[in-house]
């Protein structure tokens, strides 16, 4: 099983994310997201969420701040259990946007996913498709990717709030799809597929699309009529032709899209613990005696560790 290098470092940044939490004290904080009544307002103890459910369907770990129910979540990260569904179905608070993994202590939840198929016609070349979080604070990652699929096709990717362009791409093809499928060897490098790297959070995108004027793709138009864009948090696609001249792409060794958790200010969190904690994968010699850390899992989210060696 192909494991993508963003999966890797995912894992390990929720693993870090729950050690970390663990045993916190956390200062007052403001949340932003899905607004809601009975959150907790204050930092709660493990016994007085005892109650909260920590899985709905197949997402487990559900955890504070998320929660279901009163007296289980942070304003701004209620989430809803559909038990009327089979399995039960978790969504973002009172949306409809659906959850399909998350980690709780890293604020990252993933939602199928996000993508355009565009019906292409010779005689429009210009097609605008946007996209907006379906909560407050809940933020498109800065690691993701936009993955284009076409035949010539330019995709300007841009910042729904400032209209800036984040980035383009453009897509070629030829005839012999035989040749084009050598070419790529799945890859997206602009042979009927190309990406864009979203360079910071996103609450909101817009997508540009323009068809070539082109002879060429002219002749092909008949079964090249779709342009395909989605998001994902890694670089798990493995390009086919075959997704050029389907109405979607095949989805099976996609990740879905994630959406991170808005915890818009800054927030200080002391953990002492014994050296017991394993040292290769915090990267400290256990001789270490203090060690302070700045530790970023989102760009306006910080926490400072302190690590002590209680054997001293």
């Amino acid at each position: 099983m192909n494991v993508s290098v963003a999966a890797v470092a995912r894992a390990m940044m929720c693993f870090l994310s729950m050690m970390f939490f663990a045993e916190a004290q956390l200062s007052a904080t403001t949340f932003f997201g899905v607004d809601g009544d009975d959150g907790l307002l204050n930092i709660p103890s493990n016994e007085s969420l005892a109650h909260c459910s920590s899985r709905c369907g197949d997402v487990n770990g559900i955890s504070y701040p998320f929660g279901i129910g009163p007296g289980c979540f942070r304003p701004g990260f209620e989430l809803t259990c559909d038990n009327t569904t089979q399995p039960p179905t978790l969504y973002i608070g009172s949306t409809r946007t659906r959850i399909i993994a998350m980690c709780s202590e890293s604020g990252e939840v993933d939602i199928p996913l996000i993508g355009f198929n565009v019906t292409m016609r010779p005689d429009v070349h210009t097609y605008i498709r946007s996209w907006e979080s379906p909560a407050k604070g809940f933020v498109i990652g800065n690691w993701s990717i936009l993955y284009v699929v076409g035949c010539g096709v330019e995709v300007y990717l841009l910042d729904r709030d400032t209209n800036e362009t984040m980035g383009s791409c453009m897509t070629l093809c030829s005839n012999d799809l035989e040749m084009m499928e050598k070419q790529a060897g799945g890859d997206c490098n602009g042979i009927g597929c190309c990406t864009i790297n979203t360079t910071r959070e996103l609450q909101g995108f817009r997508l540009r699309f323009f068809l070539q004027d082109d002879d060429n793709i002219t002749q092909q138009f008949e079964w090249m009529q779709y342009a395909k864009a989605f998001l994902t948090y890694d670089d798990s696609y493995v390009f086919s032709t075959r997704d050029l001249v389907s109405s979607w792409i095949n989805e099976s060794s996609i990740h879905a899209t994630m959406l991170n958790a808005g915890m818009q200010t800054m927030e200080v969190i002391t953990v002492t613990a014994p050296m017991v904690i394993p040292t290769a994968i915090l990267m400290l010699p256990t001789s270490a005696q203090t060690v302070r850390l700045l530790y970023l899992p989102q760009s306006s989210f910080s926490i400072s560790i302190e690590f002590v060696n209680l054997d001293n």
